[in-house]
């Protein structure tokens, strides 16, 4: 399997995914408070820590996600449920409730295309937050 380590940052025309030890530790608390109240610094620098440790084991992908114009912290996209064997990858993304439905298409394909060039066969899931009509349409697509 190809190495993980240079999988950042990912840019689209209007987003920057890169791993969260590159975000101000601050906003990445701030966006877990809004699904876990009681998120703070050691529940969330454990949750980074394990995450990074997923990424060099190359068992799960996450990285965080800022608009390229506003460098407001949007949320988190990944991969996860990566193995030799053949479970299927699934590509997920959540994010703030403001997202607009085309970035969040835009970071979608992105994400897609990357999984497709490390796993070219692999049928993958989805799970996409916030969701809508649109993106539930567009994810059947894949």
């Amino acid at each position: 399997m190809k190495s993980f380590e240079g999988i950042h940052p990912i840019l689209t025309n209007h987003l920057r995914l890169d791993w969260l030890t590159e975000f101000k530790l601050q906003d990445v608390i701030d966006f877990q408070k809004k699904f876990d109240k009681d998120a703070d610094i050691k529940s969330t620098g454990d949750f980074i820590n394990e995450a990074m440790k997923d990424v060099m084991r190359q068992k799960a992908l996450l990285w965080g996600i800022e608009n390229k114009e506003t460098h407001e912290f949007m949320g988190m996209g990944g991969i996860a449920n990566i193995s030799e064997d053949d479970t299927a990858p699934t590509i997920y993304i959540q994010a703030i409730d403001s997202m607009d439905t085309g970035l969040e298409l835009e970071l979608i394909n992105r994400i897609h295309i990357l999984a497709k060039n490390y796993w070219p066969t692999a049928k993958f899931s989805y799970n996409v937050y916030p969701s809508n009509a649109e993106i539930e349409r567009h994810l059947k697509l894949y």
